[in-house]
């Protein structure tokens, strides 16, 4: 199996990856620290990312709340996540931290305001 070239995001460094498996163990090579390690895993066996976007917001001097998730989201549903939002709008006033919606597209996975209005 060839390996897998990915940037590592879980610190500032951004090293670059090459991520195998052979018989079933994970090789990392190119890793500055442990979290490469733990990145690359997660990255191979369920990748997630964190959402951060903007929900319609009525009654505000602005009409648009940024949002994001409180903890990373499967990967695969931040489409399907990112299509729901279009679907929504807040009232104002809401303070930064409000939890907008909770267990989102059914998962432990909250919708957080990061700013008051």
């Amino acid at each position: 199996m060839k390996p897998v070239e990915k940037i590592c995001i879980s610190c500032p460094v951004g090293c670059h990856l090459s991520i195998e498996m052979n018989h079933g163990e994970l090789l990392v090579k190119g890793n500055a620290c442990p979290r490469g390690v733990d990145y690359a895993r997660i990255e191979m066996t369920e990748p997630k990312r964190m959402v951060t976007t903007t929900v319609a917001l009525t009654e505000a001097a602005i009409n648009r709340l940024p949002v994001k998730t409180d903890r990373p989201i499967d990967k695969d549903k931040v489409i399907a996540l990112c299509k729901f939002l279009r679907t929504v709008s807040f009232k104002a006033p809401i303070q930064c931290g409000d939890v907008l919606i909770t267990e989102i597209l059914g998962t432990d996975v909250n919708l957080v305001a990061t700013r008051s209005v």
